[in-house]
């Protein structure tokens, strides 16, 4: 009896531990932050410095731009593109590995649409424009 409790117990540890590497390993998500450089491709215009696109856990999302190492007048252009980027309220939906459902609210209007991504390791490509996920 002992022996058979114990053969249970190991292989009810080995089963628990096998979900957990499978859990920690290879899942596949947007949440985090990316950047790119390439703000012009991203829709939102020539834009000085890095864009990051930050995707949280509750479907929000947002973009900020980096001003590092600007000054003057580049500074000055991506401190008022930060501002009307904080305007935007950006929520998200994964539908499918291909498919993103985006609600984008600016100043009471509101549009929904359904974009093409896809997501391998740590490189999002989103509408055809590439992020790199931070680290």
């Amino acid at each position: 009896m002992k022996k058979r409790f114990t053969a249970v117990a190991l292989a009810a540890l080995m089963l628990m531990m096998a979900f957990a590497l499978v859990a920690c390993g290879g899942e596949k998500t947007i949440v985090g932050t990316w950047k790119t450089d390439d703000s012009e491709a991203a829709g939102l215009g020539e834009l000085p410095g890095t864009l990051f696109f930050i995707f949280e856990k509750d479907g929000s999302a947002r973009f900020e731009l980096d001003l590092k190492g600007l000054d003057g007048d580049e500074k000055a252009a991506g401190e008022l593109a930060n501002g009307v980027l904080s305007m935007m309220e950006i929520g998200y939906e994964i539908l499918s590995d291909t498919e993103i459902e985006m609600t984008l609210s600016v100043m009471g209007e509101t549009d929904v649409s359904t974009v093409e991504y896809s997501l391998n390791g740590d490189t999002l490509v989103f509408e055809g424009v590439e992020f790199k996920r931070v680290k």
